[in-house]
């Protein structure tokens, strides 16, 4: 569909979700390769607790760390809130924003998203903003104008290129198992670029969905996806480090398809 420039580098994020401890951390310091693969950007995102304690144990390795979510607000009584300026000063230098978990279970619009977007930018991080269809959309064949609605209403209007990255992420297949076909993403994110064309704001496209060390290199191949948002395979690091291998080996070969 689209003659869109792959957006490099090519991003590979780990969402640990509410898992993780301190030895994870150490083993992932360990197990892990210290440099990025070819053409890749790597980042974790722990939970909160362990953002600073995973700068640490990533201060040799050119891995950057996220946050899993922040507040609208910078500062203020929001018990139990987490602000965007907080987590830089724990180090962190990026931030999932809006995922499928935080919408269906916290009831999070979009436009609240979109706050906690601007917010996030002004502190100095770099949103994930996620969006994504549920099974239902899909079938009653909505499931594209779900993808745009969201994206539109998620992104502010102050968005500027770079400032952050789009994560699709098919709520059907999260914790499936079971990764969207490559027709499914390719029109899903063929979609997303050309909304961000007409934008005029070229934001990196990540995929997200049961991404695993089988699937990397074939959904790595399709074009304008601009990365990974990892679920579960990115609690172990050697399933962390062959996904991060064979995206470089598919981007070594030239063989990005957009057919």
């Amino acid at each position: 569909m689209s003659n869109a420039t792959h957006i490099e580098p090519f991003l590979i994020i780990g969402n640990w979700k509410m898992n993780g401890d301190r030895e994870l951390l150490q083993r992932f310091s360990n197990d892990i390769e210290v440099t990025a693969p070819n053409g890749c950007k790597q980042i974790i995102c722990p939970p909160s607790v362990l953002v600073t304690t995973a700068c640490d144990a990533f201060a040799d390795h050119s891995i950057d760390v996220g946050g899993q979510d922040c507040s609208q607000h910078l500062s203020g009584a929001f018990t139990g809130d987490l602000s965007p300026n907080m987590l830089v000063e724990a180090g962190a230098r990026w931030v999932i924003l809006g995922h499928s978990e935080r919408r269906s279970s916290y009831s999070e619009t979009s436009e609240e998203v979109a706050e906690k977007t601007a917010a996030a930018i002004k502190a100095g991080l770099t949103p994930i903003i996620c969006i994504g269809e549920s099974a239902t959309d899909r079938e009653a064949s909505m499931h594209l104008e779900v993808i745009v609605d969201q994206l539109e209403a998620s992104t502010p209007e102050t968005l500027q290129a770079g400032e952050a990255a789009i994560a699709y992420e098919p709520v059907w297949a999260i914790g499936s198992g079971v990764s969207a076909s490559e027709d499914q993403v390719r029109e899903a994110h063929d979609v997303i670029a050309k909304w961000l064309i007409q934008r005029r704001v070229p934001l990196p496209v990540l995929y997200g969905g049961s991404v695993k060390a089988t699937s990397a290199a074939s959904l790595s191949a399709i074009q304008n996806v601009d990365g990974f948002l990892i679920g579960g395979a990115s609690l172990d690091p050697e399933s962390f480090n062959t996904i991060g291998a064979n995206v470089a080996e598919t981007l070594g070969s030239s063989s990005r398809s957009g057919q």
